[in-house]
């Protein structure tokens, strides 16, 4: 998809937007510059993200720091990694993460703002490009949390990668691609985030014979820890072998409601 010679600046940004709300029915966004009380990487958010990390630690004290900061840095970088996705794989642009404003309450960051600006031109570099600014941005917003709780760095690193995966499986279909194709895209931006290790894809076969990728966890959510918590189907507390006959009988349940 070509949008170099449109005639109004506005409509790449309108159009990524829809895109995104194809994708994340619940989602809000709206066009324009950040409102006060937003989240924006460029400022300072330490009363936000402090009343981000105690709602999770006063709604599951059970659960421990851990989870606090995983459950925290999840819902910051949900949507810069989806955004980014969807500003590479359809409008071939990279986005400037910088201008994402987010906001919502504690329990969830549900809506989020973009101005017009925050969109490059088209480039055949698009995704190397935006995989800097990706690593930029989640490296602020990990300096950041850091002042309000203990950041786990390799945990930080595994659950922005298994985003990012995830992201990349859940855009397969709309994107029409095939599994090769994923894999290799998959392989170019762990690579250019320097995140080869922290996470990964692996194929699962379905009865009808045709093989899928699936989410290939090294790093735990520790959504386990929560009362009401339990091991994820892509949990690599679970054995590999376990992890695909859940993710199987996941997919082929898909199946059978389609």
């Amino acid at each position: 998809m070509s949008l170099r010679n449109n005639a109004n600046p506005d409509e790449p940004l309108t159009q990524l937007l829809q895109q995104v709300q194809s994708l994340l029915p619940g989602m809000r966004s709206y066009l324009g510059e950040p409102r006060p009380g937003e989240l924006r990487v460029t400022q300072d958010n330490f009363s936000s993200l402090q009343a981000l990390v105690d709602y999770q630690a006063q709604s599951w004290p059970e659960a421990g720091r851990l989870y606090w900061f995983a459950r925290s840095w999840s819902l910051l970088l949900w949507k810069p990694v989806v955004l980014a996705l969807v500003a590479v794989h359809f409008l071939q642009r990279p986005l400037n993460l910088r201008l994402l404003g987010q906001r919502g309450d504690e329990a969830g960051l549900t809506e989020f703002s973009l101005p017009a600006r925050a969109l490059h031109p088209v480039s055949n570099q698009a995704l190397r490009q935006q995989a800097g600014i990706l690593k930029a941005t989640s490296e602020a917003w990990q300096q950041q949390l850091g002042a309000v709780i203990r950041v786990n760095p390799a945990l930080a690193r595994g659950l922005l990668a298994d985003r990012l995966l995830s992201g990349l499986l859940h855009l397969q279909a709309s994107l029409n691609a095939d599994n090769a194709w994923l894999a290799e895209t998959a392989d170019t931006w762990l690579q250019e985030l320097e995140l080869q290790q922290a996470s990964g894809l692996m194929s699962v076969q379905l009865d009808s014979g045709q093989q899928r990728l699936v989410l290939n966890r090294k790093a735990c959510c520790q959504h386990y820890r929560r009362r009401d918590g339990e091991l994820c189907n892509t949990c690599p507390r679970l054995g590999r072998e376990e992890r695909l006959l859940r993710l199987k009988q996941e997919h082929e349940k898909h199946a059978t409601a389609q």
